[in-house]
């Protein structure tokens, strides 16, 4: 478009200009509109690859051991408060909040939706995600009417959902950072046993938490029959 090489282009101020003549320069973002493509208009796409390859050994074929198996892990602290009602067996999540090390956050604002969509998935395999299999091995509930998951109405708001971020750069990451998707959904299941039994005294290790196991424990331990 200007009739030059790259190498004698310059950026400034969003112009993209000939060195030593400002006064030919052309808009950055007329060089990139969204819905088109270098189509013989001169114009073209933004498109841009990166590759990272994670450092780590491979595990011995023999005694399953390497000296690295993976390049990295990452940590996390995750605190649940919850309300039982002990005539129902239902558990309301009143506030959840974690903070996790996930490197160098290239992206805050997304790490911490990150970690507040992994605490809501972790809230939806603690409490309601069950998945029934038949004698045959179908699918016993197959829609979201029998195979449940959270709504809106039944994880915190954003005032009592916290997510927190303990960066640590990582020396192999890519620009020091590291994972923090899987980490955010693990501890949610096992704190929110734990708080169920700091409520009621009884704690439940198979998933999903249901209000049926709860009242089930409850029995047990009071000695009453199960309910029917």
């Amino acid at each position: 478009m200007l009739g030059e090489t790259a190498d004698g282009l310059d950026v400034q101020a969003n112009r993209v200009f000939v060195k030593g003549q400002l006064g030919k320069s052309v808009e950055v973002a007329d060089l990139f509109p969204i819905s088109e493509t270098n189509n013989g208009s001169g114009k073209y796409a933004v498109v841009a690859n990166y590759t990272f390859q994670v450092p780590a050994l491979p595990e011995d074929p023999d005694t399953g051991q390497s000296e690295r198996i993976v390049a990295y892990y990452s940590y996390g602290a995750l605190a649940v408060e919850v309300v039982v009602d002990t005539e129902t067996g239902e558990v309301q999540i009143v506030r959840n909040g974690g903070c996790f090390d996930g490197g160098t956050p290239i992206n805050p604002q997304m790490c911490e939706g990150q970690i507040e969509g992994g605490m809501v998935m972790g809230i939806s395999a603690a409490l309601y995600e069950q998945q029934i299999i038949g004698e045959k091995g179908e699918i016993l509930n197959p829609n979201f009417h029998d195979y449940t998951i959270p709504t809106v109405m039944d994880v915190p708001d954003n005032q009592n959902m916290a997510a927190l971020l303990a960066p640590t750069p990582h020396p192999d990451g890519p620009f020091g950072a590291k994972g923090i998707g899987e980490v955010s959904i693990t501890a949610v299941p096992s704190a929110i046993s734990n708080a169920i039994y700091n409520a009621i005294g009884v704690r439940i290790k198979d998933m999903p938490i249901t209000s049926q196991k709860i009242l089930e424990a409850l029995n047990q331990k009071t000695g009453k029959p199960k309910n029917k």
